[in-house]
């Protein structure tokens, strides 16, 4: 049974930081672990993919994945099941190889424990050319498609949510002063944010939790940045006293 739930940032196929867990405090079989995109369990889809699923397997923790812009959509991998989930109250995809990763689905609600949360995935990648150039992944629908976004946004509107997870943030929030001087803005697609801009504005929600952009960071009394630091999701709230993530929230 899952008593415990903890959120961190991309991970990129990497599981090092869950190592350092407190297993007395957080039991691997009574602790889900959220990942906000890029996990990386699908992007090679071959033996590297395999050894990190074992390896996740072996640490025994549960992890529900938002879907991130490194990865491919789970509904695209023969393999996957789609199936309703008891912890979380709504369909998820998995494998039956290894049935304690989850892949949460874009738009819809899910249930942490007493916590109900958006789930809201997809990015454009800026890197996209240079690795299109040396024949690295890349998934043409990284982003939700206009007509995705038009049905979760008709969905969505008006309604009341604890959380929403997302992998990138609306437009307002990015990190402007992270971008990389070499990457021209002007041929970035921001439509994902400008998207996520709208729901910030037409959905009710308490806290709103992201990662993508490499830091852990408090962007607002009502919004994090998650990258290497992992959270109690329990803990979450008091974060709005604070100009930045307090060490004693950290796992």
């Amino acid at each position: 049974m899952i008593k415990h739930f903890l959120v961190t940032g991309d991970i990129h196929g990497c599981l090092t930081r869950f190592t350092n867990i407190d297993v007395n405090s957080f039991p691997p079989e009574e602790t889900a672990i959220i990942i906000l995109g890029d996990a990386g369990f699908n992007y090679y889809f071959d033996t590297r993919d395999i050894r990190l699923k074992n390896q996740a397997k072996k640490l025994g923790f549960t992890f529900f994945c938002v879907r991130g812009n490194h990865e491919s959509r789970p509904e695209d991998i023969p393999t996957m099941i789609k199936e309703y989930n008891r912890i979380v109250c709504n369909d998820v995809y998995y494998e039956i190889e290894y049935p304690n990763i989850f892949y949460l689905i874009d738009g819809l609600e899910y249930w942490f424990d007493d916590i109900n949360a958006l789930i809201l995935g997809g990015a454009y990648s800026v890197d996209k050319d240079y690795r299109r150039a040396r024949g690295w992944a890349w998934w043409a629908n990284e982003q939700l498609s206009p007509e995705e976004q038009c049905t979760i946004l008709k969905r969505t509107q008006g309604k009341s949510y604890d959380l929403i997870l997302s992998h990138t943030c609306p437009l307002s929030w990015e990190p402007t002063e992270m971008f990389l001087s070499f990457i021209d803005q002007s041929k970035v697609d921001k439509s994902t944010e400008t998207w996520l801009e709208e729901i910030e504005k037409t959905v009710d929600y308490d806290f709103w939790l992201f990662g993508h952009f490499h830091a852990d960071k408090i962007v607002n009394n009502n919004a994090a940045m998650l990258y290497e630091q992992i959270l109690d999701l329990s803990m979450i709230w008091p974060i709005d006293k604070y100009t930045e993530i307090p060490e004693g929230f950290i796992i």
